[in-house]
């Protein structure tokens, strides 16, 4: 917790989503959260500024996804099955369970986690875990893949040189969303897994 504190304060965070959340309360001064924890780790929260302000909208019962508004935006933490042999309930998350979230959203929203798996194979440094469930929910939504914009190579979660996590991606869909022309709307998404 230490850490999680020193990281919000040194730069200045604004608002973070977190996923592996296994506390109820996370109690981070200077900060509101929305906390929606699982059985073994499977939490996830969204901390924002306090005088941002925070109102919680929705979280799943598995702690797997949790949306909250803050100002005139809504931002959902998600944290999917992790695991090939998960690979049947990832995705029915990504088919079905994220549906009530994106419900929720409204016209601007963030979508931020460790969804565990990857688009692109260069995206991984280990057995590659694709999802066509994810792959259709990015195609629906016209989210825009930019790590590829930012940064010439593949993007990593966790890599030193004992050890390397393999599998996880953070997507993060940012951008406004007219409902009646979900095709038209573009978001950012930020993949970084291993």
């Amino acid at each position: 917790m230490d850490a999680l504190r020193h990281l919000l304060t040194e730069h200045k965070v604004d608002v973070a989503l977190l996923q592996e959340v296994a506390l109820p309360r996370l109690d981070v001064p200077g900060y509101v959260e929305f906390t929606a924890t699982g059985e073994g780790r499977r939490g996830t929260a969204i901390l924002a500024r306090a005088d941002l302000g925070l109102t919680p909208l929705l979280a799943l019962p598995s702690g797997r996804a949790c949306a909250a508004r803050i100002g005139n935006t809504t931002y959902i933490s998600v944290y999917a099955p992790a695991g090939s042999r998960y690979r049947l309930q990832r995705a029915a998350f990504f088919a079905q369970d994220l549906a009530p979230m994106l419900a929720v959203a409204g016209p601007r929203w963030v979508l931020g986690g460790d969804f565990n798996c990857v688009l692109r194979e260069c995206d991984s440094t280990g057995a590659t875990l694709k999802s066509p469930e994810l792959a259709k929910l990015v195609s629906s939504l016209a989210l825009v893949d930019v790590w590829p914009r930012v940064s010439t190579g593949p993007g990593h979660t966790f890599a030193t040189a004992v050890i390397t996590a393999r599998c996880a991606v953070r997507w993060t869909g940012v951008g406004e969303h007219d409902p009646a022309a979900p095709r038209a709307a573009r978001r950012g998404a930020s993949t970084d897994a291993s």
